[in-house]
Formats: structure tokens, sequence, C-alpha cells
């Protein structure tokens, strides 16, 4: 067959120091699980907690770099909640002109990725703000052409703003991206009437 990376939930995959590993991680209500295994190292950690916060990184990933001797960097703040804060005391524009100067300082304390601008524009969708998360998801498309999550999110945002024709072109632009993707095919085929 070919290969996939995943399989019975568990990703597979090489570090840095070309070493295989096997990891899973998962949550839901209340809890956050993370394993990685090392089968030619004999290391195993696993990280269970009952709370969610992404801010949390990789505990797992970041136990075995402790027992391995190696130096941990200090966490990032996470863009998304810094920027939904801003966003809800003082509008998107604020905040999307701080995630501007953040982006331009290599020394920024402050990590945003496509993945922390992504969850970002989901926050605000989760909170019904349909506009502003159309703004930041048109800046990720925009700053991150080929992150097809950026164009979900759009596609999303647009959708549930009631524009279905728009919400269909980022679906589609999705689906060129990551031609693999059920949900966006899903949701293509609903928009279309099939």
């Amino acid at each position: 067959g070919r290969s996939i990376n995943y399989g019975l939930g568990f990703s597979t995959g090489v570090d840095v120091k070309g070493i295989t590993y096997f990891y899973h991680s998962g949550n839901g209500t209340g809890f956050s699980s993370h394993f990685i295994l090392y089968p030619s190292e004999g290391i195993v950690a696993v990280h269970l907690t009952n709370c969610i916060d992404r801010s949390l990184g990789n505990p797992a990933i970041d136990l075995v770099n402790i027992f391995r001797g190696h130096f941990l960097p200090v966490p990032k703040i996470p863009a998304s909640d810094y920027l939904l804060g801003i966003t809800l005391a003082h509008g998107i524009d604020s905040a999307l002109v701080e995630l501007k100067l953040i982006q331009k300082d290599t020394s920024s304390i402050i990590k945003a990725d496509e993945e922390e601008l992504n969850l970002f524009g989901n926050d605000l969708l989760n909170l019904k703000k349909n506009t502003e998360a159309i703004q930041l998801f048109k800046l990720l498309t925009n700053d991150f052409p080929n992150y097809f999550k950026g164009f979900v999110g759009l596609g999303d945002a647009y959708l549930k703003d009631g524009n279905k024709g728009l919400a269909l072109r980022n679906y589609r632009q999705a689906l060129k991206l990551n031609p693999n993707q059920k949900y966006v095919k899903d949701m293509i085929n609903k928009l279309e009437g099939g």
C-alpha cells in the first residue's frame, strides 16, 4: 500500500535526529492526552491532564527532551488567545494591527504562525463574529497561500455569514491544496446541492 503517515489512531514521524517515533494526542470536554513512543530508544512519555489549554504545546515531547537532557525553550504566548483579547476589547482592526507588529518582531514572545491564526479565526467563528473571522481568514490566506486550513476557515466564515458563493470558492481552493480532505469535499457537495 501507500504510506499515509497514520494508522490505528497513532501518527508516525521522524524527529530532527532521524529517529522514528509513534505519537497520539486527543482531547475532549475537560481533558487532554499526549503519548509518544521511541521504540529504538525504549522511551515512552505520556501526559494526561484534566484541562484543555492550547498553550501547553506538546508536553509528552517536552518530557522526552528533558529525559534526553535537552534544553527546553520558554513557551511563547499563543497569538490566538492574545489577539482574541484585543479583538474583544478594541475590535478586529486593532488586533490585526498588533498581529502585523508581532510578525515583524523576530524576538516576539508571541507565537503567531498559521496554526495559531487558524485557531484565532475559529475562536471568532465560535463567538459568531463572522465578519471579523472573514477579515482574519482573508489575511491568513494572503500571508499563507498554500495553507489549506486558511481556505477552509474562510469558507466556513463566508458560509456562516450567508455567502454560499464565496464559501464554495474557498472550499474549492482548499480542495486544490489538499485533495483528500473529506470535510471540504462534503461541504462542496452540500453547497452544490449533491
